[in-house]
């Protein structure tokens, strides 16, 4: 982890849109930061847990191969589903952070 410990620092101005890139930072193994420059996409892949988006700046759109799409917008959050294909793709800069959230089992 290369994060300022103990200082103040900011996700949006450390972390960019490049043109034409999507770009991300992992802090940990359950935390990323993403930054995807406008008209760029993450193609939906599956996941057996749940993602946590939550948009800092900028708005996506998430989209799974079936049809669904939606937008979440600066400040808000949104929790994929699991076991089923999801992306995000935007039409402007944004930039977010994304948690993994494990799944518990109970028998």
């Amino acid at each position: 982890m290369n994060e300022k410990i103990g200082e103040v620092f900011s996700i949006t101005k450390d972390n960019e849109p490049i043109l034409g890139c999507t770009t991300s930072k992992a802090v940990n193994d359950t935390l990323t930061y993403f930054s995807l420059a406008r008209n760029t996409d993450i193609s939906a892949e599956i996941y057996p847990y749940y993602k946590m988006i939550y948009v800092l700046k900028g708005q996506l759109e998430v989209y799974g191969n079936n049809g669904y799409t939606k937008v979440v917008k600066e400040k808000e959050s949104f929790i994929t589903f699991t076991d089923i294909p999801m992306g995000i793709r935007t039409k402007d800069d944004v930039i977010y952070t994304e948690i993994l959230i494990r799944q518990t089992i109970s028998n």
